[in-house]
């Protein structure tokens, strides 16, 4: 830029004057060459920076995606540990029903041998009770290992989206 300012202020020296400078075809043909170079090098800067912002753009997106893979899967991580816990609760009720069936047989053992017509009946209604509630149990275990083997699958499948947006990362 100063060699440029320096030439120029040579030359003007050199003519005395700004308006005594020959104005030749060379210089006009060299003075659109260079606005040429110039309006070529506006244009690869315009390109270069287009294609930094579109990569910025794409690198931004895959890391949103990434994002929201993870917040996905810590919401099944978190979905399966309540299903886990629901499991449990029912497994503890589903034992329970078994003793109340169990106690309920033994009472019933016990007042048939006395012949104890009211205890027969209490007996029978626990085991009713017992057996209702065995039912209802194991329906609900069935209910939550589906859901449970459901949110392996989504998790699973979830490991399987994250492996090729980790290659694409990379790259």
């Amino acid at each position: 830029m100063y060699v440029a300012q320096r030439v120029v202020k040579d030359c003007v020296r050199i003519f005395g004057s700004i308006t005594n400078v020959p104005i030749t075809k060379d210089v006009i043909i060299a003075t659109r060459r260079a606005y040429v170079e110039y309006s070529v090098h506006l244009d690869e800067q315009k390109r270069q920076q287009a294609a930094e912002l579109q990569t910025r753009a794409e690198l931004e997106k895959q890391q949103e995606d990434k994002r929201q893979l993870q917040q996905q899967k810590a919401s099944l991580m978190e979905q399966l540990a309540e299903k886990d816990q629901e499991e449990q609760d029912q497994k503890r009720e589903h034992d329970t029903a078994k003793e109340l069936i169990n106690e309920a047989t033994n009472k019933m053992a016990a007042a048939v041998e006395l012949k104890n017509m009211q205890s027969v009946k209490v007996a029978q209604m626990m085991l009713k009770a017992g057996n209702e509630k065995l039912q209802e149990t194991a329906k609900k275990l069935d209910t939550i290992g589906a859901k449970q083997r459901d949110l392996r699958k989504r998790l699973h499948d979830h490991d399987m989206k994250d492996v090729p947006l980790a290659k694409k990362m990379k790259t």
